[in-house]
């Protein structure tokens, strides 16, 4: 509402004075052409049955608080009866649905919002929308809207902007949207909250405030009670506050019902409302000597601007047909960046329906999906399901978020794997938010096959090193066993048989533990591979042939050999090796691995074939070479099968699923380091009672000569003599006392040094005494193959004998080149030690 005087002179004073004119005009139509007595009570039944039903059990138990001091829209009077515009709407909706409302009176506006959180009310009449509220309130369409203004004394002549209140002391209601609405976009005004209408005029009136940011309406009203002539409109605020009913998140049912009620009162009845309860100010359209002379000084304005229209019209036409045509093309070219983006897009509004949707995203719609603008992203998408209570948080929270911690990050819906990112949007009077989706699935699966083969060279490091200790224990467990053999064959029966029983289970034992020791070796890559051309269809035909009996008879067995040679380079030994695990490991998941209740038996292919043509090789490193350049050895069998955890450990060493009795966790893990070791890969795909397939990638070799069937059998050792003095180097005690043992045993003169330093000067001293020397290749101080270089530059004819846990250590390196007499790998027994010593005294 404008007050009589708006200002003493200039144009704000004419403006003031014609809009009172227009809208005393549009009041005065408004209130002739509506009426109480047009009205026609509605008596079509707008609910459902459902909803009726509903009404019907909480008919006089809906909990209604109105707003106690905000005339003219609601307020209580004296009397205690609640009145104002929104009481009317209240009344006529109880008519409308047949609902009696339970009026529930609180003392302030922020005693009625507090009610309604704690669940003390289940409908508030007149409150603005904000985000805050969305998180417990339902908001029917807004029913009434006014503008907010600024109220300063007569004084004030200026046209003002809240911008312009800077460094003023300015009022506004407690706990209502103005006050939110000045906190987001004003916050460096010095604003102070009253509560009530009244006090905020008389503060401003009295000269304790500067100005009152207010609905205009209220402002008129309580004004007019209170007789404050000393107050005007000085300017607009540009915030509309659009007021709506809004009820509890619950009840959905109620939001629905009030809703409907409210769309059946026409323009009409709403206008004829609101005329009933918003006061006109009178003096709004004295026509004084200045109003004439302004709105001739308009006339005079408008006409000159009438002689310069048609000459520019044509300039303004043309520029807006260029700017036009501009924003086309940049709207074109947003789409084609829109559709042409790699990842997938869906654009949705604040309740989550698809507003939009790339190329890229309407390919994930299902055929039968149906239509896709307008609906619930997570019924288009179902596996975004689990995204709902993200974007409800994003949409509340306002915030731009990349992918991470806060994200809604990875998502794996069956065999893809989906990074998901969402983006809120803002506009004007509208919020939504961008979901992103990118197909990851071949970069988790590289991330995982490189953290699987990170892991594999850590723990192959570690089995090199517990393998080389542990092969100096077992030496002294091997070396003392074969000599108990010795003394056990010299005692007489039943001593002997007795004895020799033990003998014979703990050298099983030993035997046993010296194989698990080879095999974490060869796992540690500690053995380089003796590569040869190969062609697999033999390998596979040969190796087949050794194994077929040890599988059990329920399982039948189909060999499918390629047409053709398939030639690649490997180590003819390791290759049987791989086979043979992948072979057993089939058989046992078609056995002994199977339920009780369930019988043996199934079928066990093993194929070779070159890799499909344009098939995506799983290796992250060799992904993307030529076709026809790899070979695949499959293994497949119809067995138990695994789940996903199992496939990725089915690599790590001494993990099993077999009984105890069966594997020591070593075998595939053996596989996976002898097929890396060749420069190829290997695949795993398996499902629980579907049985699993290995498949064994190596690559092709041009080469189509034929590896020999039989291996080179190996030179048999030396019988045994014992003449000589041996020193002996060894920094493990036990194996010291051990080798000294049996050496002796022999008949050998044996000296002992547990260090370099020792070693170094027992043998310059007496160099000319000692016939060999037993060199461990690990020493604390120099290593065995210094130790060598120093007792040559003393006696260049020295005859050593290497021993190692693991002769082909990479310190055993350069061992050959200083011509050391011998080498032996522990663990050994006395008669291979002692046929090793006398070979090097004795060469001939």
């Amino acid at each position: 509402m404008l007050p009589s005087r708006c200002h003493q002179n200039g144009s704000w004073h004419v403006v003031c004075h014609v809009a009172g004119v227009a809208l005393l005009l549009w009041a005065g139509l408004a209130g002739t052409s509506c009426g109480r007595d047009d009205h026609v009570e509605r008596q079509v039944e707008i609910l459902t049955p459902f909803e009726r039903a509903w009404l019907s059990r909480r008919i006089e138990s809906i909990r209604l608080a109105p707003d106690p001091s905000f005339p003219p829209f609601e307020y209580f009077d004296d009397d205690g009866n609640y009145q104002g515009i929104a009481s009317d709407y209240v009344h006529r909706i109880e008519r409308i649905v047949g609902i009696r409302f339970r009026i529930v009176r609180k003392s302030s506006w922020d005693e009625v919002v507090r009610a309604y959180q704690v669940g003390e009310v289940d409908v508030v009449p007149a409150m603005t929308h904000t985000p805050q509220r969305d998180a417990f309130m339902l908001f029917t369409e807004p029913y009434i809207e006014v503008p907010s203004v600024i109220v300063g004394r007569l004084e004030e002549t200026r046209s003002l902007t809240l911008i312009d209140l800077v460094d003023s002391r300015v009022l506004v209601l407690e706990g209502y949207a103005s006050q939110q609405y000045l906190r987001d976009n004003f916050d460096y005004l010095d604003v102070r909250s009253v509560p009530d209408t009244a006090t905020g005029l008389r503060e401003v009136a009295e000269g304790r405030a500067d100005y009152f940011v207010v609905h205009q309406a209220v402002f008129a009203y309580v004004q007019n009670q209170l007789g404050l002539r000393n107050l005007h409109i000085v300017g607009n605020t540009n915030h509309l506050v659009r007021l709506a009913f809004a009820s509890r998140k619950d009840w959905p049912e109620l939001h629905r019902i009030l809703a409907k009620a409210l769309a059946t009162i026409g323009p009409e009845e709403r206008a004829e409302i609101y005329n009933r309860w918003v006061f006109v100010m009178p003096g709004w359209f004295r026509l004084d000597r200045t109003f004439w002379m302004g709105l001739l000084g308009l006339g005079a304005l408008i006409a000159a601007s009438m002689l310069l229209f048609t000459a520019w019209n044509r300039v303004l036409r043309r520029r807006v047909n260029a700017k036009t045509q501009e924003l086309r093309d940049v709207r074109d070219h947003l789409v084609d960046l829109f559709n042409g983006m790699p990842s997938a897009l869906i654009v949705v509004d604040r309740d989550g329906r698809i507003t939009r949707v790339n190329t890229v995203a309407r390919e994930l719609v299902p055929a039968d999906g149906g239509a896709t603008i307008g609906q619930p992203f997570w019924q288009v998408f179902p596996f975004l399901e689990t995204c709902r209570d993200r974007f409800a948080q994003a949409i509340v929270e306002r915030r731009f978020e990349a992918n991470g911690p806060d994200a809604t990050g990875k998502l794996t819906v069956g065999a893809r794997t989906w990074n998901v990112g969402i983006f809120p949007i803002r506009s004007e009077g509208d919020r939504g938010a961008a979901i992103r989706l990118d197909d990851v699935t071949e970069l988790e699966i590289a991330e995982q096959q490189l953290r699987q083969s990170q892991k594999m060279e850590t723990i192959g490091t570690m089995a090199g090193g517990l393998a080389h200790d542990f092969n100096n224990y077992l030496t002294a467990i091997t070396g003392i066993l074969s000599l108990m053999d010795v003394k056990v064959r010299g005692l007489a029966e039943p001593a002997r048989s007795m004895f020799g029983n033990y003998l014979e289970l703990m050298n099983e034992s030993a035997g046993r533990a010296s194989q698990l020791v080879q095999r974490l070796l060869t796992f540690a890559r500690s053995r380089d591979p003796e590569v040869v051309p190969v062609d697999l269809n033999q390998a596979m035909v040969r190796t087949m042939a050794m194994c077929r009996n040890s599988l059990d008879g329920s399982i039948v067995v189909e060999l499918r050999p390629w047409h053709a040679p398939a030639m690649v380079m490997v180590d003819p030994v390791q290759l049987e090796q791989t086979l043979l695990n992948l072979v057993i490991n089939a058989g046992h998941a078609m056995t002994i691995m199977r339920r009780p209740n369930e019988p043996f038996g199934g079928t066990l292919k093993v194929s070779v074939a070159p890799a499909p043509a344009g098939r995506r090789l799983p290796d992250p490193i060799h992904s993307g070479d030529a076709d026809g350049r790899w070979w695949v050895l499959g293994v497949s069998d119809t067995g138990v099968g695994m789940d996903a955890a199992t496939r990725e450990k089915v690599f790590d060493p001494f993990f099993s699923t077999k009984p105890k009795e069966t594997g020591s966790g070593l075998g595939l893990t053996m596989v996976y380091n002898i097929v890396r070791r060749h420069g190829g890969f290997i695949e795993v795909r398996s499902r629980p009672g579907e049985g699993t397939l290995f498949e064994v990638f190596l690559p092709e070799c041009e080469s189509k000569r034929e590896v020999p069937d039989v291996v080179p059998p190996r030179t048999a050792t030396r019988g045994v003599g014992a003449v000589g003095r041996v020193l002996v180097v060894d920094d493990e005690p036990v194996v010291l006392q051990t080798v000294r043992v049996l050496l002796e045993e022999c008949g050998f003169d044996v000296l002992t040094a547990a260090d370099d330093a020792e070693a170094l000067g027992l043998f310059a001293r007496r160099f000319r005494d000692i016939d060999a020397v037993i060199l461990d290749v690990v020493l604390p101080g120099a290593s065995g193959i210094e130790v060598c270089r120093r007792m040559q530059a003393v006696d260049p004819n020295v005859r050593v004998i290497l021993a190692s846990g693991n002769l082909q250590d990479p310190r055993a390196e350069g061992a050959s080149l200083l011509g050391v007499a011998a080498s032996i790998q522990k663990p050994y027994r006395m008669d291979e030690l002692c046929r090793v010593v006398q070979g090097v005294l004795e060469p001939g």
